[in-house]
């Protein structure tokens, strides 16, 4: 009796690379991350290609607000030692 495969692993790659994106979003690293958790999470099928898809795209825009707040940041400072 052969067991039908459920799934095609592109959903849990897709949660996984989302979760890991979504805790490290303060590093310019994890862009990389939330844009293959963004891909996997359209190419599968099930619910978690859904929640890792989601995921991807809070980390990105998390991402992307960190960033504008360091560089203000570090303009902010350069421009208040000159």
């Amino acid at each position: 009796m052969k067991l039908k495969k459920k799934g095609n692993g592109y959903g849990v790659a897709s949660l996984v690379l989302g979760i890991i994106g979504l805790i490290t979003a303060w590093i310019p690293f994890s862009l990389i991350l939330d844009i293959l958790a963004i891909i996997f999470g359209t190419k599968s099928d099930d619910g978690n290609g859904t929640a890792g898809k989601v995921m991807g795209i809070i980390g990105l825009i998390l991402n992307g607000v960190l960033t504008l707040i360091i560089v203000v940041a570090l303009l902010v400072g350069i421009g208040a030692t000159a």
